[in-house]
């Protein structure tokens, strides 16, 4: 069944390919961020409304860091405005045999009219595969330099996976920590996907098992499998094999928290520890923190789990600075890493 998810961007980048291809939008165009985009919830580039970059440049802080506000930026620029394309990005989802799959938005910030399913997903990853082939490397680009700062790529397959090349992460609270990742082994392809990870870790883990099986050839003992022939398999590739992985989704949380997540937020979930690394005025500010703090104690923490909360404060509200989706032992492990290099730490339990 269709559930809520955190991975909009891969058609967001389907469509920005899309016009490429057409000679509507070039990738040394530059794109000047609009209030909206600049407005948008962590993750996000940082730069504010007025500033620029150019199309090559959102493309890979989507692809990297899943960064909001670019991902909005090509919305608008593709669809006039992000409700138009979202629009755009439901027919062609429809048009491809996305039946399940409904967007709202261009970032993947929480809707609770927006859903998919893994299959859909999955079908969404082989046709960026096969009609998208020139830009496909944009997936596996390790980092990039926005204004200043260095937005790094949470698909961590990418660094310890033989053969991975791609493709995306996601994450919000009602869908967990979510992955879509291909590799290609001895002129074989597979692209797996998983929805409903407790933790990065977790997820991870699980996406490495159902390649390994789906190379092995054995089955992957997973929720909804399924393998399908590319349409444009070639000679040199003989074989593109799709598999998918839909793993338990996490209950919802209270309303309370359900109706945070609607504006943006996105806490850790309610089953697993977050540590706390400071609070800010800014949510820039506060995600700024959490990745320093990520690169400090990068054996506990990972970056796919910044989390950052907003609480009120008697100068009207505080970005508390978080990361999500750890085991207690994670959580007080990095905290003693963090206490030693000058940090503030604080492990948060569920609930």
């Amino acid at each position: 069944m269709p559930r809520r998810q955190t991975l909009p961007e891969m058609m967001t980048l389907y469509l920005t390919f899309d016009a490429l291809d057409r000679g509507r939008l070039r990738l040394g165009q530059n794109l000047v961020m609009s209030p909206h985009a600049a407005a948008q919830e962590p993750s996000v580039t940082g730069l504010r409304a007025g500033g620029s970059l150019t199309v090559e440049e959102a493309i890979m802080a989507v692809t990297t860091k899943s960064a909001n506000d670019a991902a909005v930026l090509l919305g608008e620029t593709v669809g006039g405005s992000e409700e138009h394309f979202a629009e755009l990005m439901t027919a062609r989802a429809e048009s491809l045999g996305m039946t399940n799959t409904v967007f709202r938005n261009a970032s993947g910030l929480p809707n609770r009219q927006q859903h998919t399913t893994a299959r859909d997903m999955a079908t969404l990853a082989l046709a960026l595969w096969n009609n998208h082939r020139p830009y496909y490397h944009y997936f596996s680009v390790p980092e990039v330099t926005i204004g200043g700062r260095t937005l790094l790529n949470h698909n961590h397959l990418l660094a310890r996976y033989e053969g991975a090349d791609g493709i995306k992460t996601g994450y919000i609270r009602d869908s967990g920590f979510n992955l879509v990742a291909s590799a290609e082994r001895d002129n074989r392809r597979l692209i797996g996907v998983v929805f409903g990870g407790t933790s990065v870790q977790s997820r991870d883990h699980e996406m490495e098992r159902l390649l390994d099986a789906g190379f092995a050839g054995t089955e992957p003992g997973s929720d909804m499998r399924y393998a399908a022939n590319s349409r444009d398999a070639s000679p040199a590739k003989p074989l593109q094999r799709l598999a998918a992985s839909l793993n338990p989704i996490q209950p919802a949380a209270a309303a309370d928290a359900d109706a945070a997540n609607e504006q943006g937020s996105t806490s850790a979930q309610s089953d697993t520890w977050s540590v706390q690394v400071g609070a800010f005025s800014k949510a820039f500010k506060a995600e700024r923190q959490a990745e320093r703090a990520i690169h400090a104690a990068p054996k506990s923490l990972s970056g796919e789990g910044v989390s950052i909360d907003t609480a009120p404060d008697d100068s009207g509200k505080v970005y508390r600075a978080r990361i999500a989706g750890l085991t207690e032992r994670e959580a007080r492990d990095a905290c003693r890493q963090l206490h030693r290099k000058k940090f503030t730490c604080q492990a948060i339990a569920p609930n």
